[in-house]
């Protein structure tokens, strides 16, 4: 019986990756799934990278208190349920029997640790803005952990259900973070095996798995092939099982052969200019709001969406997509303006125009390269 390989275009990779790593409890986990990617994360400490793959690899390895399910939603993991206390107080009540990667029994001094790592400065947690509102973790006993906030905050539950993954406080403590990230040790329904940098990273089935949907795959790689063509023929040839970001103009080739499955779909991703303001000296012209402007009334998005993503795209206004908490579909879209564009940038001091850098991925997310380019 062939297997079916599956070439993954404009759609959440993390989708994908639950779809390969869930199963039923009576599942024994078996077979190999291999999975190519155009990127690998930088890091395998959970605390310590930003990037989307990056997240879809720590989903495999860590639990969080709360996560999301396929369709978005929110669903207790390593916590058994919440509650507000008072308005700036949360209070978390804990899975028992929970056992890291290396036999040591998961306690609330483990959430504060984690909790508390992540939002240190000293870690350059990337996503360390989404947690400064948190004041203090307190520890009420081995499993109840209180989350006092600086202000009320009543979508805490959503920010601690991304990013907030817990780790092993004595492991760390004992090992240090360097080691850490090069043998790092979760809860998750996977457990690390081998990295090769650039090349794969390799992960086995967590046969202690605390929950009741653990891994049916025994082994899970990530395989890097940053170039969209390569990528294609190791999935063309079977040397891949899943193939992801397949650019457009492909799609028709792949689907042509019965043993490819096409698996299309809207994308959490939002491909937009961010502008670095905290150093205004680096910053330069990018301090002013008229230069800033200028360059969204510049940007001619629905050419891009036209002829570079052919199609597989839409606009939007923010960054924010609509599924997003705190989406506003009021705001309007820039339009393109090119005279504007001209006219904001004379009225700020830049008749001429100026020059700078932008930093951009390069097979990371679809087409990413050639928008950037362009």
């Amino acid at each position: 019986m062939k297997k079916m390989k599956v070439a993954v275009t404009f759609f959440v990779i993390l989708i994908a990756f639950s779809f390969v790593s869930q199963g039923l409890a009576s599942a024994a986990a078996k077979g190999k799934i291999v999975v190519a990617q155009g990127a690998e994360t930088t890091t395998l400490d959970p605390h310590k990278g930003g990037s989307a793959i990056f997240v879809n690899v720590c989903l495999t390895m860590y639990d969080l208190l709360i996560r999301r399910d396929r369709e978005g939603n929110q669903e207790l993991a390593l916590a058994t349920s919440y509650k507000t206390i008072d308005p700036v107080t949360w209070e978390f009540k804990l899975r028992k029997g929970v056992k890291f990667q290396n036999g040591e029994s998961f306690t609330a001094s483990d959430v504060k640790f984690s909790y508390d790592r992540m939002r240190d400065p000293k870690t350059k947690y990337p996503f360390r803005v989404f947690f400064r509102g948190i004041k203090e973790v307190r520890i009420i006993d081995d499993y109840t952990v209180r989350v006092i906030t600086k202000k009320p905050d009543p979508v805490l539950p959503s920010r601690l259900a991304f990013g907030a993954f817990i780790v092993p406080e004595k492991y760390i403590k004992e090992h240090g973070d360097k080691y850490f990230a090069k043998h790092p040790v979760g809860s998750g329904r996977y457990k690390f095996v081998k990295w090769l940098k650039n090349d794969y990273l390799e992960l086995e089935a967590n046969e202690n798995y605390w929950g009741d949907k653990p891994a049916t795959i025994k082994k899970l790689i990530f395989k890097t092939i940053p170039e969209t063509g390569s990528r294609m023929a190791a999935l063309q040839t079977g040397e891949v099982d899943i193939a992801t970001n397949v650019l457009p103009f492909m799609i028709p080739k792949l689907k042509k052969n019965p043993n490819i499955k096409v698996v299309s779909g809207p994308s959490g991703r939002v491909i937009f200019i961010g502008f670095n303001l905290l150093d205004s000296e680096k910053a330069g012209p990018l301090m002013k709001k008229k230069v800033r402007q200028a360059i969204n009334y510049a940007v001619d998005k629905q050419s891009l969406i036209k002829h570079i993503l052919m199609g597989s795209g839409e606009q939007l206004a923010t960054p924010l997509i609509p599924l997003a908490f705190g989406y506003d579909p009021a705001i309007k879209a820039y339009s393109y303006d090119p005279e504007k564009a001209k006219k904001l940038l004379a009225e700020a001091g830049y008749p001429n125009g100026f020059k700078t850098e932008f930093a951009t991925g390069s097979g990371r997310y679809l087409m990413d390269k050639q928008i950037a380019e362009a």
